[in-house]
Formats: C-alpha cells, structure tokens, sequence
C-alpha cells in the first residue's frame, strides 16, 4: 500500500483514520461499528467502534461485499487472500512452518498444495 499526498482516499491515511478511532479498550484490531444509524459519528467523534470484534461471518463476507460495491469483475473472498499469501511468502522462499504461523494454515500438505498454484513470476517465464 502506497501514501498518495493530497487524495482523499489515500489508504495510508484511511488506515492511520481507522486506528484512532479504535475502541481503546477492546484489543482487536478488526472492531464492531458503533451504531452509525442511530448516531452520527464524525471526524470530532473519539471512537467509532464498540468494545467488540465483529462476528464472523461478517468479517467472512466483508471482501466478497466490498468486490461486488466497486464493481471488480472477480468477487474476491477471504479464502483468496489466506491462498494468495500463502503462494506469495513460499515464492519468497518462507520455510513451511513460518508461512503457517503467517496464514494459520495447520498442516505442511495445505500449505504445499497451495505452492503448486501458479505465481506471477510462473505466468511470465510461460509467455516468454
């Protein structure tokens, strides 16, 4: 992730936004919402999350929701990302158990079936 000066929707600043508005008291790093209906929160407003993670499906569904509202032509899910990780840090030559303690895999049989997968690097050497 990249800082872009001066754009409204830079991530950097999108992601320092989010972290200073964390309930204090709850150590998770992905927090429930407060109630944005019921309360208008704004930029003066302390915390905008509730001293809760979010259940789970919600943070399941949370990249399958956020692919469809921009439109993307893939619908991405959290399992892409925990796969993309995983052919990422063994194409960096990670050993099997510190890949594992990276994206919670248990076995060294998940994390190789996901080495086979073709990596960016694989899909060059093809085509030339």
């Amino acid at each position: 992730m990249s800082e872009m000066l001066a754009n409204p929707h830079c991530p950097v600043v999108a992601v320092k936004t989010y972290l200073t508005k964390q309930n204090k008291q709850c150590q998770a790093l992905w927090q429930k919402p407060k109630n944005h209906k019921a309360m208008k929160l704004g930029p003066a407003e302390d915390v905008w999350y509730c001293n809760a993670m979010p259940g789970m499906h919600r943070l399941e569904n949370l990249l399958c929701e956020m692919s469809k509202k921009a439109g993307l032509v893939t619908i991405y899910t959290s399992h892409c990302l925990r796969a993309n990780s995983v052919t990422f840090l063994k194409a960096s030559r990670l050993e099997n158990v510190r890949a594992k303690s990276v994206t919670g895999h248990k076995s060294n049989s998940a994390i190789e079936s996901f080495h086979k997968c073709p990596t960016l690097s694989n899909v060059r050497l093809a085509k030339e």
